[in-house]
């Protein structure tokens, strides 16, 4: 089966790169607020371009990167050797395992940002591995999780919802009185509120029986699309035990990335990007009628400037 980083450079794609700028914002936040550096548990591919970004940008401790080394159901050592000959920095540590094999293997009992950054669509499996994080966090932490926005292949055949099978392999993730179905039109929109209702849901047990006093707050949803539409959804899982859960949410709030985020955006030539800087504002309606661009991608240009990436080939 072909692997998504055989056919995807993850370097390239600048929405990406916009989330990655966004997101260290909020993850030095945290930090700040904490007093402490944290750790970065990430998905980081055959590239690990979120490796080298928060090194440079946040305030990092450990790097692990979870990688599932399977092809039909064998473990590929050559896939192996791959990834660590390609790892660009010796701090991170590789855990050849899927998330839910490595998650005896995490430190879930320092402060750390968990991104399970997967790039197909929202399954079962993904709930159950968030599940899991957060039944083993023992501190404050940020969590977060990536997804294709569309229908996951094995519920869907051509623009046909098989609505039955989705119905089945979500129930256990659904209260009986959660009675909205499933539809073309709705897939990953009900499927992110399932697992949200069901996450909340395990934690009040978790705390009950562990005698916790862990709180999980929503902080960002994020849309971007470099090529397939993806969503990013960040959630701070805070101690009360220890800290103040409502200022530090009030920090984290105050973050650009905060709320609904449309990173939806045309992609500008050097030229266009040129013409946006130097224009003065008197200017600027004229020029973007001259463009031929849409104003919301203009808007979001000059919004988030600072972290779109330019990018050139170099000759070595």
């Amino acid at each position: 089966m072909m692997n998504s980083y055989d056919t995807v450079n993850y370097k390239i794609r600048p929405q990406k790169q916009i989330e990655r700028g966004l997101i260290s914002q909020l993850v030095n936040t945290f930090s700040n607020f904490i007093g402490k550096r944290i750790n970065y548990i990430g998905m980081g591919s055959l590239y690990f371009a979120d490796f080298v970004f928060f090194n440079k940008n946040c305030t990092i401790d450990k790097m692990i990167s979870i990688e599932k080394m399977m092809d039909n159901g064998e473990y590929n050592i050559q896939k192996e050797k791959r990834f660590n000959f390609n790892k660009p920095l010796s701090e991170i540590e590789l855990i050849p395992k899927s998330v839910s094999e490595a998650i005896e293997d995490l430190p879930l009992s320092d402060n750390n940002f968990v991104w399970l950054d997967y790039d197909g669509q929202i399954e079962p499996y993904m709930i159950n591995d968030l599940n899991e994080i957060i039944k083993k966090t023992l501190a404050t932490s940020l969590i977060a999780i990536t997804y294709n926005s569309g229908i996951a292949s094995r519920y869907k055949s051509k623009q046909e919802i098989y609505i039955e099978k989705c119905e089945k392999e979500y129930r256990d993730f659904r209260t009986q009185d959660d009675t909205k179905k499933f539809d073309k039109d709705n897939y990953s929109e009900l499927a992110l509120e399932i697992c949200e209702h069901y996450l909340m849901t395990k934690l009040q047990d978790y705390n009950n029986f562990y005698k916790r006093k862990m709180k999980f707050e929503k902080i960002s949803n994020i849309k971007y699309q470099d090529g397939a539409k993806m969503n990013t959804i960040i959630w701070v899982l805070v101690d009360e035990a220890q800290l103040d859960s409502g200022l530090l949410i009030e920090k984290l709030r105050q973050c650009e990335i905060s709320g609904d985020v449309n990173l939806t955006m045309q992609v500008l030539t050097l030229y266009e990007k040129q013409c946006l800087d130097r224009c003065n504002e008197k200017d600027k309606a004229n020029l973007i009628k001259q463009m031929g661009i849409d104003q919301s991608t203009v808007d979001k240009y000059y919004k988030y400037s600072k972290y779109i990436p330019e990018y050139t080939e170099v000759y070595i």
